[in-house]
């Protein structure tokens, strides 16, 4: 996110969408926008055609996040929350322009997750899903006022399809363990993982190929699965319990 500084925010844009168009998951080999949860696009739809309003909260670059978020998730880029960088105005002959600069603003982890929250949004979610220790204290947000809520602990636990693995994790697990939140294991609640294109090449992948082995954290990241939404909301519901009490399809 820094190394792009002192572009202006549409050509940052445009340098995102051209990776995005180009770029390849070395495990997967399709492209990184292909590698999305499945079960997630089926909630957050199911989701916004029930009144609630979806959100992205997640630690990576809310601007670079913006370049997707729509296209993929359904979720407008206003409704996205991330790290962030300062903004420098300035007043050029073909117009006023916003530049990128090295100076964080913010780093939308751990606390920040719910500081942010309530700075951009200004509602307490009621449904939250994450999937690490960055997670947890907008888990404890969400389910810290007495009201009906949802909590979703996703677990990493399919070397087949996706990846194995419980780094970083330890915390959220623990506390969901502890508490009324719920696991959804990847391997035993999701029917499939990816979407039909980018599933049918994960069990390629896994068959032919060793260059990120299953059994370890990814370290090029499964970047688009690694970020979640949470949602809220527009009138009263719990209708979603229901809903997520079953295996995704």
């Amino acid at each position: 996110m820094i190394t792009l500084r002192a572009m202006t925010e549409e050509e940052f844009e445009a340098e995102a969408k051209a990776f995005l168009d180009t770029a390849k998951h070395p495990r997967f080999g399709v492209p990184y926008t292909e590698t999305v949860y499945q079960p997630m696009l089926e909630l957050l739809a199911f989701l916004q055609a029930n009144g609630f309003k979806t959100f992205i909260v997640s630690g990576g670059g809310v601007e670079f996040m913006r370049a997707f978020s729509e296209e993929v998730y359904g979720i407008p880029r206003e409704n996205v929350i991330g790290s962030s960088l300062q903004y420098e105005f300035q007043q050029t002959l073909d117009g006023s322009v916003l530049i990128r600069q090295p100076e964080m603003v913010s780093f939308d982890d751990r606390a920040m997750k719910p500081a942010n929250i309530q700075l951009h949004i200004g509602r307490r979610p009621i449904l939250a899903g994450g999937n690490s220790n960055g997670d947890l204290e907008m888990f404890q947000y969400t389910g810290g006022d007495g009201g009906p809520f949802l909590n979703l602990a996703i677990v990493h636990d399919d070397a087949e399809r996706e990846y194995d693995y419980l780094t970083n994790t330890d915390e959220l697990m623990t506390a969901a363990a502890q508490s009324p939140w719920m696991f959804v294991s990847m391997k035993n609640d999701f029917k499939t993982v990816f979407p039909p294109a980018a599933d049918a090449a994960a069990v390629t992948a896994t068959e032919v190929s060793a260059v990120t082995s299953p059994s370890t954290t990814p370290s090029t990241a499964t970047m688009w699965p690694l970020i979640w939404a949470f949602t809220w909301p527009s009138r009263p519901t719990v209708r979603y319990f229901e809903f997520e009490m079953e295996p995704s399809t």
